[in-house]
């Protein structure tokens, strides 16, 4: 995965005017990604960025990238609350997930 792809993909969150992108990304192995984004965790960690990966598939994963001090606010929100409660989800378990 290279940086100009993160940057493309993510640059509303980089530039911190959304909490979070979601990605598509290609892969040669499993570990090789897993390695990738060790390295990148690393380096946007500084930054007040982490990624994740949601979900593999074959030679892709979902990858996400977020900003966790907004995202920790977003989740405070009453109304996000509200609708996550609605949709069965419990908004402070959903932080300490990510």
């Amino acid at each position: 995965m290279s940086e100009e792809m993160v940057i493309r993909c993510c640059a509303p969150t980089m530039a911190c005017l959304k909490t979070g992108n979601m990605f598509n990304c290609a892969f040669e192995t499993h570990a090789q990604m897993i390695d990738e984004l060790r390295r990148l965790n690393q380096r946007l960690g500084r930054k007040g960025l982490r990624i994740l990966p949601l979900r593999w598939r074959n030679t892709s994963a979902l990858l996400y990238l977020y900003r966790p001090k907004m995202l920790a606010q977003d989740l405070r929100d009453p109304l996000a609350q509200r609708l996550l409660a609605e949709c069965g989800y419990p908004g402070g378990d959903l932080l300490g997930f990510l």
